[in-house]
């Protein structure tokens, strides 16, 4: 009976320790953390695209006429499609708002109906193992946020982000 519940010990440690360094890995190997997205459609075409890497880089989409989609690869290994650095998070500042990714990422979404014309859409997003995250996003139809307190407070600091980068374009 002592060597079933040693076993049974031993199982349980070992499981929460390989939860545990999962976690660890793919917060670590991820090379995109952040992601800002604008498409408009409404009297031509516009669309904006920026994302945060794993070295704190805001990187800049400038070819227009392609229109980029992140996918779990891309999250896990980068992408190159990104061709311009336009500004540098602090490491300190940036470790931050990546440790407030797991919670973030379990925040339940809420949205409301919205009647906007020539609106298009806009959306900041965060990456969390392999997936995205939506942190709030606005649309001609509808308006989301995530409403987990972790998720809301890296959305204001990306919307901040996104206005010092910006405010003088």
């Amino acid at each position: 009976m002592a060597n079933i519940k040693a076993l049974v010990v031993f199982l349980g440690l070992t499981i929460l320790t390989c939860c545990e360094k999962e976690d660890r890995i793919s917060l670590e190997d991820q090379k995109l953390y952040f992601e800002f997205r604008y498409i408009n459609y409404a009297w031509g075409f516009q669309y904006l695209h920026w994302v945060i890497d794993y070295q704190g880089k805001v990187l800049l989409n400038t070819t227009n006429n392609s229109i980029i989609t992140i996918s779990a690869n891309d999250i896990r290994y980068g992408n190159a499609c990104f061709d311009s650095v336009i500004y540098k998070v602090d490491p300190k500042e940036l470790d931050h708002y990546i440790n407030l990714l797991p919670s973030a990422s379990k925040g339940r979404i809420r949205c409301e109906d919205r009647h906007r014309a020539d609106f298009g859409g806009n959306e900041f997003n965060a990456f969390y193992r392999d997936r995205t995250v939506l942190l709030s996003s606005m649309s001609d139809i509808q308006d989301c946020t995530n409403r987990n307190n972790k998720a809301a407070e890296i959305d204001r600091w990306l919307k901040d982000l996104h206005n010092t980068i910006f405010s003088n374009k």
